[in-house]
């Protein structure tokens, strides 16, 4: 599993809103909430609940709630080869296929969980096929009149270089000299 600092979405989330709205965080791992909550008093951050759920449980105890969420799904994590060289020990097809499975419970969760018009952007460091598109065209064939993709290549100058068909970033390593990243925006 990485071992990212929790709370960096959640803190520019934070600073992006400046600190004007209400953001649930959720994380379901013990250790990592406890980090998240330590960063977000360090940063003196007082508009952000915790929540420590399988998020799997948002789309039905809280229907057509929020005005968007970010999924920062639990994924493979090969993105993070670069800084994490185990990224790859546990690495095959059967552990890649039974993530899938539970991010597209996870997907369905946060779409049910959305107002209606709301904004999901789906986010990985993984750069699996069956973890990032599949995951995206599974919630547009389940909800194909209720789901819209919307394009990415505009977010940053060169952002086109990665830009997929549907409009999502899949971030390759070679290309940015980054870590790899995936990320979809739906309405």
């Amino acid at each position: 599993m990485r071992q990212i600092t929790p709370g960096s979405k959640t803190t520019q989330m934070v600073a992006k809103l400046n600190n004007k709205s209400l953001i649930v965080a959720n994380e379901f791992s013990s250790s990592r909430i406890k980090m998240l909550h330590a960063n977000l008093q360090r940063c003196g951050i007082k508009n952000v609940a915790l929540t420590h759920f399988d998020a799997k449980v948002f789309g039905s105890w809280i229907p057509d709630t929020f005005d968007a969420i970010l999924l920062d799904a639990p994924c493979s994590g090969e993105g993070t080869v670069r800084k994490d060289k185990l990224a790859m020990k546990n690495w095959d097809q059967q552990a890649i296929d039974s993530i899938a499975l539970m991010q597209q419970g996870l997907i369905e969760s946060a779409f049910h969980a959305l107002k209606e018009n709301g904004i999901l952007i789906y986010s990985t460091c993984t750069l699996s096929h069956e973890e990032n598109q599949d995951i995206c065209q599974f919630l547009k064939s389940s909800y194909p009149d209720a789901v819209e993709f919307l394009s990415l290549t505009d977010l940053f100058s060169q952002a086109d270089k990665t830009v997929t068909e549907e409009g999502f970033l899949h971030i390759w390593p070679q290309v940015y000299d980054s870590e790899g990243f995936f990320v979809a925006d739906y309405s």
